[in-house]
């Protein structure tokens, strides 16, 4: 009887709560505004956002609104990063070309500096034939 009274007063204190899903009404047409080269949500670019509000009645454009001047300002932040992110990839392309042809060079000057054979072709295919008999006839074999 007492556990029922203490269920009772917790379920009077605790406030009721509701779990409502909105992520599927929020996120409706991500799909297709993306597939029209639209944004996101409908609210993130375009002309609704970037065009003003209003105008004057004589044709004069209507003074930037703030939000305005952010999204802009954030655009030519955006697009410096992308100049700056494409010009460090540029310079490791370079790099890294660079870095191969240093390799291949150097590769090159090793065998332009390794000691030539003497002597006529025959010779010298003799020569590494018993050269490498020898060198497994003195091997142990395990």
């Amino acid at each position: 009887m007492l556990h029922l009274a203490i269920q009772a007063a917790c379920a009077s204190c605790r406030p009721a709560v509701r779990h409502l899903s909105s992520t599927s009404s929020c996120m409706a047409g991500k799909r297709w505004r993306e597939s029209q080269g639209l944004g996101r949500s409908g609210n993130e670019y375009g002309p609704l956002t970037d065009n003003p509000d209003w105008s004057y009645a004589d044709g004069r454009p209507a003074p930037p609104q703030p939000n305005q001047l952010r999204r802009k300002e954030e655009q030519r932040e955006l697009a410096e990063r992308i100049d700056i992110l494409s010009k460090e990839m540029l310079q490791g392309k370079v790099k890294y070309q660079d870095k191969l042809d240093a390799k291949r060079r150097h590769e090159e000057m090793r065998a332009e500096r390794r000691l030539k054979p003497k002597g006529s072709a025959w010779k010298q295919e003799d020569y590494v034939e018993r050269r490498r008999t020898a060198s497994s006839k003195k091997m142990p074999s395990t």
